[in-house]
């Protein structure tokens, strides 16, 4: 079953494939998306992930919430389910 994680605090410079390069040291990610502006297209400094384990969520969790990608401490929490999203 894929679990999802809920990022923040994202520094505006990182994007899917850094992220996904990032967090598959825990495990692999079944896909990636930065929240951007509607209109800007730029990214809003948050982003959804889908792992492929719920071993590798609890090892992302460990690993990655509080630490630090370029010099920006980021969050990492599980993403509630009534959370509503879509890649745009």
């Amino acid at each position: 079953m894929k679990a999802k994680l809920y990022i923040s605090n994202l520094s505006i410079d990182v994007d899917e494939a850094e992220l996904e390069h990032h967090f598959s040291t825990a495990g692999k990610v079944a896909s990636v998306a930065i929240v951007r502006g509607r209109y800007s297209n730029a990214s809003r400094g948050i982003a959804m992930l889908e792992m492929e384990t719920e071993e590798g969520t609890r090892t992302a969790l460990m690993r990655f919430n509080g630490a630090l990608l370029k010099d920006t401490s980021i969050v990492v929490s599980r993403r509630k389910d009534n959370w509503a999203w879509k890649k745009v």
